[in-house]
């Protein structure tokens, strides 16, 4: 049971005066218990002081503990968030190295198939100089033989041999025709057929790629194609341009013949405005009595075209002969 230092202090007093009237030896046994108790006393006072700071520190260093245990739990906290960053950032990384190299595979493997379309593109141009080199050489063999053999030769003969170059001239010529035509017309109609034919280029147009259908003047995308005919065939002005109107069977003859006509003649006059000098063009139509296909298969509509023949001046051939 505690007891306070005044209760002890009191009560040691209280027999010391009940005692007054004991021994001196007695009396100075009191004093020393009263010495010792406020010794004692002075000491618990000292000790209870002690108690209090402890606490106190005591205390100060369980809120410190708190403090530092919630500051450790926001850390860990932290970490665990950072630590989720670092692995999120980590696959992206992983993620963008692998793009990377797939970048490269395909850049690469996109190069390889570059290079190998340009080694072969350079092979065909290899071949075709070659071929080129062979025909030169054979032409000019063939000049030195006919050379040789001229000196040789009747007149009549001489003539015969000029007529054959100059025909191969021209067909030179109409394949070079053919191949620009077929190069300048195809992207804009896959319809249009470009052919040569002995020596004469011939272009078939069907009429829905020419004109409207509904005004039946020429469309834009026709005058397009007219347009690229004009420019390829205004290299050639020794060449003329016959244009033919065909139309199916439907309809009386005397209707096809002037709708025939009609379309060569609204062609022939989109050529002219394109720059091609007038006495190189003739217009003309057939009706339906030159068809291409069938009239009664399902191809029969098809009919309905305008055809370009593209030929050397009558007087051409003559003139490449050497003959009068």
């Amino acid at each position: 049971m505690n007891r306070s230092p005044n209760y002890i202090v009191w009560a040691t007093v209280l027999c010391a005066i009940g005692t007054a009237c004991v021994p001196a030896k007695k009396y100075q046994a009191l004093q020393a218990v009263q010495q010792a108790s406020e010794s004692e006393i002075s000491r618990l006072q000292r000790f209870e002081q002690a108690y209090e700071i402890l606490q106190k520190d005591f205390q100060r260093i369980n809120q410190s503990y708190e403090d530092n245990g919630k500051a450790l739990r926001e850390l860990v906290a932290k970490y665990d968030r950072l630590n989720e960053t670092y692995n999120g950032l980590l696959d992206q990384y992983d993620q963008l190295i692998d793009e990377k190299q797939q970048v490269i595979q395909n850049s690469s493997e996109e190069m390889n198939r570059l290079q190998s379309i340009i080694q072969d593109k350079d092979r065909q141009i290899e071949e075709k100089q070659r071929e080129i080199w062979d025909k030169e050489m054979e032409l000019e063999n063939r000049d030195t033989r006919l050379a040789h053999l001229s000196e040789a030769m009747d007149p009549r003969e001489l003539q015969a041999k000029n007529l054959l170059a100059s025909w191969d001239a021209v067909r030179i010529v109409a394949d070079s025709l053919q191949g620009q035509l077929q190069h300048v017309l195809a992207p804009l109609d896959s319809t249009v057929m470009v052919r040569t034919s002995n020596t004469s280029v011939k272009i078939s147009i069907p009429q829905p790629s020419l004109f409207n259908q509904e005004s039946g003047s020429i469309s834009e995308s026709g005058k397009d194609i007219l347009r690229s005919l004009g420019a390829v065939s205004g290299a050639y002005p020794d060449w003329n341009i016959d244009v033919v109107g065909h139309t199916s069977k439907e309809g009386n003859a005397d209707f096809n013949w002037d709708l025939s006509v009609a379309w060569a003649e609204e062609v022939v006059k989109e050529l002219i405005r394109s720059g091609i000098d007038p006495g190189r063009l003739t217009a003309c139509g057939k009706s339906y009595y030159d068809p291409a296909y069938q009239e009664e298969s399902s191809d029969g509509f098809k009919n309905r075209r305008v055809a370009f023949v593209l030929h050397p001046r009558e007087d051409l051939l003559t003139q490449l002969s050497g003959s009068e």
